[in-house]
């Protein structure tokens, strides 16, 4: 937490490497002593033996801890990461109802398989001696990335076009070397090395495009660093040069392996996000780095009957690859076929209990237009109307709504856009990376066409995770109901429901699944409320009490009964995710939606 900038390490790895691979590569073609199978064969040294130990120890592990779908996915990742293409992987199965990628054991994997695949055609090109067109490839790549991240984040953050400038960067280095007077030295390792924590303290993803123009920080400060440390004669080279760092940096890659597997597994048998256990699994990685390291890495890296024969070494590695592919791909079968039990089979069904909503087509474009459609449901004829207009967690009321007014004869309207609040005000989404704009304009365009329906009734709503102030919440939730409540008889601003610190049906299918002697098993229940919820439901209010005809609905007594959230309840699944209710689950409580709705259900008459 202290750190949350971390993921600026991705960035300076790729600078570093660029760096190292380019100043050993051009040292070799320059003397003459530069082979392709001898410089592919030190990779495969360098990478797999520890890479395919972790690999298998994960696959293993897994198999005790995982869920059924997890290991079926975890099967098919390693497929794809056995053939360097994991970050094709993640960039596949990323959108808004899809798990967090972060759940993954291999997500890590995916730097590894750019790096991989860069290295596939860099050599090529650097024996060619074509430096000034790396130069250009280079600052096309950023060029790319800067526009890219706009369209589509998530392949932006895992494709090699939009990687390959920060690789190059390191590379440039290396074929252009800059020369820093003695004097000056000393300043500019401390200005990176203190601009790197700095960075790493004050970046948040969550405020940051990424990768984009703010990438050039930890990659800038990375080359200065590098730069500034040659000769390694400054104060700052000297203390990066101590024994016990250098060990660590020596150990990195193992430790880069373990550490993602570790942390995710582990949590599944101990508190998660719990500061002391989060350090013993981080300390157990580190362990099993230096086991790993000492007794697989390092062994065969420095083996002369491998390096006797670079061709079969490599010849193997391939032969490995598909072999690890082959063997994935039937783990993910198998997995899938354990998840077609009865008991797994309710709570990945589960997932799919959506509103009618997002069964017709259009209704929810997302991040990808900023259209508005207004979609119909009930008697198209009616004299009165009903609508519903808000983000996912609002639009989960539907079936509730259908009960309580498509019944009895409303027309029933959706306006709806996920991850989009009621709240006029602009916020980074971090999903995909960047100011939701779609957003504003979509709200302003719904808002109007609001004006134009004219509604009897509007339920509208807005989830709690977005990044306002209480400022902000007032405010824009004011802006809002400005041009709402004219427009409509009356307007309820529903209370988004609590959210669950887990994923609710993962947590009742590892009940089920959990094998009888593992410890600690999974409690899927947590306290209502977060404060940063309650505070933002108090600024709502305050701006609801400006009109007449706005009220605020608070219905979450009726899904966290006595403050208290659970993924399932009197044998009913009520949570499909971590913050969304089952539309089974809202359907049941329809009676009780209408009851603290207050509005009276009237059959209407027909349209002339």
């Amino acid at each position: 937490l202290i750190f949350r900038g971390g993921f600026i390490a991705v960035d300076m790895f790729f600078v570093i490497s660029g760096f190292l691979i380019t100043s050993l590569v051009t040292r070799e073609i320059d003397s003459g002593r530069f082979r392709f199978i001898t410089f592919w064969k030190r990779r495969v040294h360098r990478l797999f033996p520890v890479l395919i130990v972790a690999t298998s120890a994960t696959m293993l592990l897994g198999a005790i801890f995982l869920l059924p779908e997890e290991f079926a996915e975890l099967g098919r990742c390693l497929a794809s990461q056995s053939l360097m293409v994991t970050n094709f992987f993640f960039y596949s199965v990323s959108g808004y109802f899809a798990g967090a990628s972060q759940e993954k054991p291999f997500l890590h994997y995916w730097s590894l398989a750019v790096e991989e695949q860069f290295y596939l055609i860099y050599p090529v090109l650097l024996w060619m001696r074509l430096r000034r067109a790396l130069l250009v490839l280079g600052l096309a790549s950023f060029v790319l990335t800067t526009q890219w991240v706009q369209h589509d984040a998530q392949a932006a953050f895992y494709l090699l076009p939009t990687r390959t400038w920060e690789l190059l960067l390191g590379a440039a280095i290396a074929l252009y070397p800059v020369e820093i007077s003695a004097r000056w030295r000393p300043l500019a390792s401390w200005v990176g090395l203190l601009g790197i924590l700095a960075a790493s303290l004050l970046f948040r993803d969550d405020k940051l495009v990424w990768p984009g123009w703010a990438t050039l920080v930890p990659c800038g400060l990375t080359a200065l660093m590098i730069i500034a440390h040659r000769p390694m004669d400054t104060v700052g080279a000297r203390w990066l040069s101590h024994p016990r760092l250098v060990h660590l940096g020596v150990i990195s890659y193992s430790w880069y392996l373990w550490h993602w597997p570790v942390l995710l597994l582990g949590a599944t048998v101990s508190e998660r996000g719990q500061p002391v256990h989060v350090a013993w699994l981080v300390a157990l990685s580190l362990a099993l780095a230096f086991v790993s390291y000492h007794l697989v890495e390092a062994p065969v890296r420095h083996s002369r009957f491998i390096a006797r024969r670079p061709l079969a070494a490599v010849t193997a590695a391939l032969v490995l690859m598909v072999g690890v592919a082959t063997l994935g791909a039937r783990w993910g079968a198998a997995a899938a076929d354990w998840a077609l039990r009865p008991d797994q089979q309710r709570y990945a069904a589960v997932r799919g209990d959506l509103p009618a909503v997002y069964g017709v087509a259009g209704c929810d474009e997302w991040y990808r237009a900023a259209r508005v459609q207004v979609c119909g449901f009930g008697d198209a004829g009616a004299a009165r109307t009903a609508l519903v207009i808000g983000d996912s967690v609002t639009m989960q009321w539907f079936p509730a709504v259908m009960e309580t007014f498509g019944k009895q004869g409303w027309r029933v309207l959706v306006i709806t856009k996920s991850a989009c609040p009621m709240v006029d005000e602009p916020y980074f989404y971090p999903r995909i990376g960047r100011v939701y704009t779609e957003c504003s304009a979509w709200r302003d365009a719904a808002l109007t066409a609001v004006a134009t329906l004219r509604p009897d009734v509007v339920l509208t709503g807005s989830t709690t995770t977005y990044p306002f102030t209480d400022g902000e919440w007032f405010e824009g939730s004011r802006r809002v109901l400005d041009r709402l409540a004219p427009a409509a008889g009356r307007v309820f601003i529903v209370r988004a429901t609590p959210m669950l610190p887990f994923d609710g049906p993962g947590c009742l299918a590892r009940q089920a699944w959990r094998r009888p002697w593992l410890p600690r098993a999974p409690v899927c229940s947590a306290p209502a409320q977060a404060e940063s919820a309650t505070d933002s439901y108090a600024a709502v209010s305050r701006a609801a009490a400006g009109y007449a005809n706005v009220q605020m609905l608070d219905l979450n007594a009726v899904v966290c009964p006595d403050g208290v959230c659970a993924a399932q309840r009197d044998g009913r699944i009520v949570y499909r995710d971590s913050m969304h209710v089952t539309a089974g689950y809202i359907t049941a409580v329809a009676q009780e939606f209408a009851k603290r709705l207050g509005v009276p259900a009237q059959a209407s008459a027909r349209r002339d």
